[in-house]
C-alpha cells in the first residue's frame, strides 16, 4: 500500500521542504521494488507450473498417432494425426547449438507447410530410447502388411 504523507512544514522562503519530496522518492522506490518483486515471483512460478512433466506416444497403427504433452500444473494437450495423414516415423538429428535427436511423423500432404511433426521435443530423450520406440512402431506397421 502506497502512503503519502503531506508535511506541513514551510521552509524559510515559502516552498516545501526537500522532505516531502525525498518521502515521495522513497515511496516510488518502494513501489518499483514491490513490482519488479512480484513480476519475477509470477515469472517464475509460471514457468514451474507450464514446465512439460511427460510426454506420451500412443500409437494405433490402423488409426493413428497422438501426442499427449503433460505440464506440472496438471494440464494436457493432444495431438492427433490420423494413420492416413502421415507416411512414416523417422529419427531426426536436430543440429545446433546443442546436438539433438528426436522422433518425428511425415506428413503425406501438409496442409501448413509443416513436414514433419516432433516427438519428444520438450523431454528430449536419449538416441537409444527413441531407437527402441521407433523400431516398436516399425514392428507393429510390418507386422498389418
Amino acid at each position: 500500500m502506497l502512503e503519502l504523507t503531506i508535511v506541513e512544514k514551510r521552509c524559510e522562503n515559502g516552498e516545501k521542504c526537500e522532505e516531502f519530496i525525498s518521502k515521495i522518492h522513497n515511496d516510488r522506490r518502494h513501489l518499483l521494488c514491490a513490482f519488479s518483486s512480484l513480476s519475477f515471483i509470477a515469472l517464475t512460478s509460471g514457468k514451474l507450473l507450464f514446465r512439460v512433466s511427460s510426454e506420451t506416444v500412443t500409437f494405433v497403427p490402423s488409426t493413428g498417432i497422438q501426442h499427449t504433452i503433460e505440464y506440472k500444473c496438471g494440464m494436457k494437450t493432444h495431438n492427433f494425426i490420423p494413420a492416413n495423414e502421415y507416411t512414416g516415423v523417422i529419427i531426426n538429428e536436430d543440429i545446433g547449438w546443442d546436438h539433438a535427436f528426436y522422433l518425428a511423423v511425415v506428413l503425406k500432404n501438409p496442409k501448413n507447410k509443416q513436414k514433419l511433426v516432433p516427438l519428444f521435443k520438450n523431454t528430449s530423450p536419449r538416441l537409444a530410447f527413441l531407437q527402441k520406440v521407433h523400431n516398436k512402431i516399425l514392428d507393429l506397421v510390418n507386422k498389418l502388411k
